[in-house]
């Protein structure tokens, strides 16, 4: 993994906020993570420290104002963050969803899992090597 990784998620899910954040402190204490409530926060943020460049973000797909989707669409409008990974961090997705939110530009989706240790180890293996194949992929939706 490289110096200084930063994820960033964003989520409106409270819990869902912390478990990710407790997934990334048990995988590698240096890795930079910050995270947003919303779409709206996180565009804020985004749009207005312009040196705000995470290495990965994680976009959950659900969530009020600003859902996912659209989030994503503005993201990928944004000059600096036009190839850092998007990963869709959902419950649920579904297929036809799927391709469109892939045509948007997002990498894969990851099925948000109950368990701690195996959001790390999802996690593990996307940071260390920006892996994508067919268990994180949107066709394993």
């Amino acid at each position: 993994m490289k110096n200084a990784c930063h994820t960033f998620l964003i989520d409106d899910d409270e819990d869902d906020r912390y478990i990710f954040e407790l997934a990334i402190k048990d995988m590698d204490q240096g890795i930079i993570h910050s995270s947003s409530a919303s779409g709206y926060e996180a565009l804020n943020k985004i749009k207005n420290e312009p040196e705000f460049t995470p290495d990965f973000i994680f976009l959950d797909l659900n969530m009020p104002l600003i859902g996912g989707k659209e989030c994503l669409a503005e993201i990928r409008k944004i000059e600096r963050l036009k190839e850092v990974p998007v990963y869709i961090y959902s419950s649920f997705l579904q297929p036809p969803d799927a391709e469109k939110l892939r045509d948007a530009g997002a990498r894969a989706y990851i099925a948000k899992p109950a368990d701690i240790k195996e959001l790390a180890r999802i996690l593990t293996r996307i940071l260390k090597i920006n892996e994508v194949d067919s268990l994180y992929s949107f066709e394993a939706a």
